[in-house]
């Protein structure tokens, strides 16, 4: 399955997931921003499911490279990000923090996955001599 599919499906179930989440008794603990941050998790993957298609090279030499690097890229524009929004907002704000992150982990666990499932196909190509 394309990449860009997963991402959107993956978007897709978390809005779902939030819309279901206010709906019921835990909407007082999700802050009113979780649908920004939605948008920018899933902008920041478009952009790091693009440049994985056109930096790493098909041999997968570069492969490791790119995903610290992608993982460092998401840690801190999210990092950024957050006291961005804490600085401009000037209140201590928990629910903002934790549902961001929250979103963060599951965004780099959908990371993370995607390059494992490439990294398995990259793998199938490296010959070992010996």
């Amino acid at each position: 399955m394309n990449n860009y599919l997963k991402l959107f499906i993956f978007s897709a179930v978390v809005v779902g997931a939030y819309f279901a989440l206010m709906a019921s008794d835990f909407g007082q603990y999700i802050h009113s921003t979780a649908i920004a941050a939605i948008i920018f998790y899933s902008l920041q993957s478009l952009l790091l499911l693009w440049a994985e298609g056109n930096f790493v090279n098909n041999d997968g030499q570069n492969f490791v490279l790119f995903v610290i690097g992608s993982i460092s890229f998401r840690l801190l524009t999210s990092l950024l990000a957050a006291i961005t929004y804490l600085v401009a907002i000037g209140e201590e704000n928990t629910s903002f923090i934790m549902t961001f992150f929250a979103l963060y982990l599951l965004f780099l666990g959908f990371e993370l996955f995607t390059h494992m499932t490439n990294l398995r196909s990259n793998s199938k190509s490296v010959q070992i001599d010996g």
